[in-house]
C-alpha cells in the first residue's frame, strides 16, 4: 500500500531512519537544514506581524541549527530578532550558524535577567531548544525560563515538537529538578507546533494536548517512496485523514441501489433509566445513511423511541422490574431473523443487568459492536464466552472500560498496550479519548486527531455507536474493509463534534446537534 505523507506517523527512531535515507542518497545535512528552516521562516512571517520582536530559543543540536537559520532569515527580512543560546557547546553545523549570527550581529541575551526582559517584550517566541528524540528532563535555570515563556503574552511556536515532550509518548519528560522525583515536568507550551517532514506520533497522544497547540505539517519534500524504501511493510501507525474517511463511505452510491443493499443495522439499547441513550444511538445510525434500522428497546420505551425515529423499525423487548431489557422479543427465538441483519450494535443505556443477552449475541455470526454497559458485562464474563466467536467484533471502550477489559493498571494506555489489545483476528478495538486509537491484529494503529473537548459530554458515545454500527452494516453488506470503516466512523464523529463546537461553542455539542453536524461534515467534505 502506497505510504501517505499526510497520514504518516513516526517515532523518533523511525524519523531518524527516514532522514538517514536522504543523507545516504546524497542530501547534505546542511541543505536539509536550510530547506526546513526556510519553510519555518516563511510560515512565521505569515503568523507574526512585520518587524515584530521575536525571541529565538536555540539548542545545541540540529533543531537549534534550524532555529538559528530561521533567526538569520527573519533578521534579514527586517524582524527584531533576539536569540537565546543557553548551551556553549553545539554540534559543528549548529555552531557555524551561531558564528554567522554573531557576524550579522543578531542580538544574543547573555544573562537570566536579560532573557526575562526579552520574553516579556516579545510578540513571538520560537522554541528550538530540543528536537525529536529528547529523553532528558528540563531542569534548573532553563526550566525557569521555559515556565516564564509559557506565561508570556506572546505567540509561542514550537519547531518540530515542543521542548520537554517525549516524541513517542507525548508526555512531559521527567521532573523540573533532576534531583527530585516529585517535581512537576517542565515543557514548552506552544500555541502552534510546526512539525517537520512527518508528524511525530507523540503529537497525537492525549498527554501532549496541553503543550502542542495547533499542529501544522511542513513536509519539505519527503516522498512516500522515502518511507516505503526503509519500511517496505509500512509504518506501524498512521493518522486517519479526511481522504481516508471519505473513501470508507462507499460513495457515490449506485443509481440502482436500494435500502437492502445499503445495510441493515440492529441496535439493542436503552432502559427506563437511560432512555436518551437509545434515541441518541438511533440518531447516530440515522447519520450513517444505513439502509435499514431496527431497534430493540424495553417495551415501555417503544412508543417514545418510535416517535423520535419514525424511519426505524422499533421492537419491544420484555423488561425487568427496573426497566432494563430482560429478553429479546419472541421473534428472535427464530434463528432465521438474525440473517436479516448485516451488523448488530449493543450496549448504549443497557445497564449491567442483561448478562444473558450479551452471551446470546456473542455466538451470532454477524459483525457485533459492543459499547458502554455491554463492555462492562463482557469484562465480567469468563474468557471462554468470547473464545468461540468467529465473526468480526468491534469493542469501543473509553479508558476506564479499557482497563476493566484488558486488566492493565496504567492511568494512560500506551500505544503498545492498545496495539496488543486485539488478541484474535477479526477483532477491532477503538480506544476512545481526546485522540482515539483504533487497533486490530496485523493492521497499523489508526489515530484520529480531530475533535473537540466539547465531545466530553454524556451521549457522545451513544451517537458514535449508532454511526459506527450503521457504517459497519453497509460495509459488511457490500464487502468493504471493516477496519477502515471503523476508523472512518471515529473520524466523522470527531469532525462532527469539532464543527458543532465551532458553530455552537464547546458547551453546545449535545447529542442531537452532534448527529446533525456529522451529516453537515459529510456534506461539506464529500
Amino acid at each position: 500500500m502506497m505510504a501517505n505523507i499526510d497520514g504518516a506517523l513516526v517515532t523518533a527512531a523511525e524519523m531518524q531512519v527516514i532522514e538517514q535515507r536522504w543523507f545516504d542518497v546524497g542530501m547534505p545535512v546542511a541543505a536539509l537544514m536550510e530547506k526546513a528552516a526556510t519553510a519555518i521562516a516563511d510560515r512565521v512571517v505569515e503568523l507574526v506581524e512585520p518587524n515584530a520582536p521575536i525571541l529565538i530559543l536555540a539548542g545545541p543540536g540540529h533543531n537549534g541549527g534550524d532555529t538559528l537559520v530561521v533567526a538569520r532569515e527573519l533578521w534579514l527580512r527586517g524582524y527584531d530578532v533576539t536569540r537565546c543560546q543557553p548551551f556553549e557547546r553545539c554540534k559543528p553545523l549548529t555552531q557555524q550558524h551561531a558564528s554567522f549570527a554573531d557576524y550579522l550581529e543578531i542580538p544574543r541575551v547573555k544573562t537570566t535577567s536579560d532573557l526575562a526582559t526579552q520574553i516579556d517584550r516579545s510578540a513571538a517566541i520560537l522554541d528550538g531548544l530540543f528536537g525529536f528524540g529528547q529523553t532528558r528532563p528540563i531542569a534548573g535555570e532553563l526550566a525557569t525560563a521555559i515556565e516564564r515563556a509559557n506565561q508570556a503574552d506572546a505567540l509561542r511556536i514550537a519547531i518540530d515538537i515542543p521542548s520537554g515532550i517525549h516524541t513517542d509518548t507525548g508526555e512531559a519528560i521527567g521532573g523540573g529538578d533532576a534531583n527530585s522525583n516529585d517535581a512537576e515536568p517542565v515543557a514548552f507550551r506552544a500555541n502552534v507546533t510546526l512539525c517537520l517532514g512527518l508528524r511525530k506520533v507523540g503529537l497525537l497522544r492525549d498527554a501532549a494536548r496541553p503543550y502542542i497547540g495547533r499542529v501544522e505539517l511542513l513536509p519539505f519534500g519527503l516522498r512516500s517512496t522515502d518511507i516505503e524504501t526503509v519500511f517496505p511493510g509500512g509504518l506501524p501507525q498512521r493518522r486517519v485523514t479526511q481522504a481516508d474517511a471519505i473513501a470508507a463511505l462507499g460513495l457515490p452510491r449506485s443509481p440502482l441501489t436500494h435500502k437492502y443493499k445499503e445495510g441493515h443495522l440492529l441496535l439493542i439499547c436503552g432502559s427506563q433509566r437511560y432512555l436518551g441513550a437509545a434515541i441518541l444511538a438511533g440518531l447516530g445510525a440515522r447519520s450513517s445513511g444505513v439502509g435499514m434500522l431496527s431497534i430493540v428497546v424495553p417495551k415501555s420505551l417503544k412508543p417514545i423511541v418510535a416517535a423520535q425515529l419514525p424511519e426505524a423499525v422499533v421492537m419491544a423487548a420484555n423488561e425487568s422490574e427496573s426497566g432494563a431489557i430482560a429478553t429479546l422479543p419472541p421473534d428472535f427465538d427464530d434463528e432465521s431473523i438474525w440473517q436479516k441483519f448485516d451488523a448488530i450494535a449493543c450496549g448504549c443505556g443497557l445497564t449491567s443487568e442483561p448478562t444473558t443477552l450479551i452471551q446470546q449475541l456473542l455466538v451470532k455470526d454477524r459483525p457485533l459492536l459492543l459499547d458502554a454497559d455491554a463492555l462492562n458485562i463482557l469484562a465480567e464474563l469468563p474468557a471462554q464466552a468470547f473464545a468461540s466467536r468467529t465473526a468480526p467484533t468491534i469493542l469501543t471502550p473509553h479508558p476506564g472500560e479499557f482497563r476493566r477489559l484488558f486488566g492493565h493498571r496504567d492511568p494512560h494506555a500506551s500505544l503498545d498496550l492498545i496495539r496488543k489489545a486485539p488478541t484474535r483476528h477479526r477483532t477491532i478495538v477503538v480506544h476512545k479519548g481526546a485522540r482515539p486509537v483504533i487497533s486490530a491484529v496485523d493492521r497499523p494503529l489508526a489515530i484520529v486527531d480531530v475533535g473537540t473537548p466539547g465531545l466530553a459530554r454524556g451521549g457522545s458515545g451513544d451517537v458514535l455507536t449508532g454511526l459506527m454500527g450503521g457504517l459497519v452494516a453497509a460495509a459488511a453488506r457490500q464487502g468493504r474493509d471493516l477496519f477502515e470503516t471503523v476508523a472512518a466512523a471515529t473520524w466523522w464523529h470527531a469532525e462532527g463534534g469539532r464543527r458543532a463546537a465551532a458553530a455552537r461553542s464547546q458547551l453546545g455539542v449535545d447529542g442531537t446537534a452532534l448527529a446533525e453536524f456529522i451529516n453537515r461534515a459529510i456534506a461539506d467534505c464529500v
